[in-house]
């Protein structure tokens, strides 16, 4: 309280400095969490898709029928059985894979470098989950067929699975390629920002409550219902 000139009294705020920021404070944490929660859920969303595409690939692929004695002796038809499997585990990666790609895209297309990371990942896990479930799916069905007697090597030969492992690449590389096109093709760019003028600043010639610059020249027209100056 303070005694101000008059003799009355009165009460003078002090306003309090606005809160420093601390070092090593982060100012972007809030976003960089939520770039990390939406790279979460795009991992696990695609590892968790793939129990439904080794289902899917197990009841489409059909099983192969081998010819033991055939594989015993290394005929290269035996192997060829096989091809059917890994095609049609080749299609449902592809299709799950551009899937995750572009719900990807839709949820979190600017979420940062994290996303395509988390693409990458999740599909590589996603795709193993499948040929697993597949293998545990057609694996039984298919060696319940073949004598007991056999070595594990002709079970080994017999049994349903993935034999091209290089198509597990195949899931990550189709959500990658999903989520690039629509990201370069479906993204609208940003908008431009507009310039603002300062407060104060007086207004370009002719703009609304500015008269022209004519009508301040000597010898110029006045505008029309203006005021005619008789000297």
């Amino acid at each position: 309280m303070v005694q101000p000139a008059g003799g009355q009294t009165g009460h003078v705020a002090i306003a309090e400095p606005a809160p420093a920021v601390l070092p090593g404070q982060d100012q972007h944490s809030p976003a960089r969490a939520r770039d990390l929660r939406a790279a979460a859920a795009i991992l696990a969303g695609s590892i968790v898709l793939g129990v439904p595409a080794g289902l899917i690939w197990a009841a489409t692929a059909t099983a192969p029928r081998i010819d033991v004695p055939a594989a015993l002796d290394g005929a290269e038809s035996a192997f060829e059985a096989q091809v059917g499997a890994d095609i049609a585990y080749g299609g449902v990666a592809i299709v799950a894979g551009a899937l995750c790609g572009a719900l990807a895209w839709w949820l979190a297309y600017r979420r940062g470098a994290l996303v395509p990371v988390a693409l990458a990942a999740g599909g590589a896990g996603g795709a193993l989950v499948a040929a697993a479930i597949g293998h545990q799916r057609n694996s039984g069905r298919v060696l319940a067929h073949v004598p007991p007697d056999l070595s594990q090597r002709a079970h080994d030969v017999v049994d349903f699975g993935l034999r091209t492992h290089q198509a597990i690449a195949l899931w990550p590389a189709a959500a990658l390629l999903m989520y690039i096109v629509l990201t370069v093709g479906l993204t609208e760019p940003e908008p431009r920002p507009q310039r603002l003028a300062s407060p104060g600043a007086e207004p370009p010639p002719g703009a609304a409550g500015h008269p022209p610059v004519a009508g301040h020249l000597p010898g110029a027209e006045p505008l029309p219902g203006a005021p005619v100056s008789s000297g």
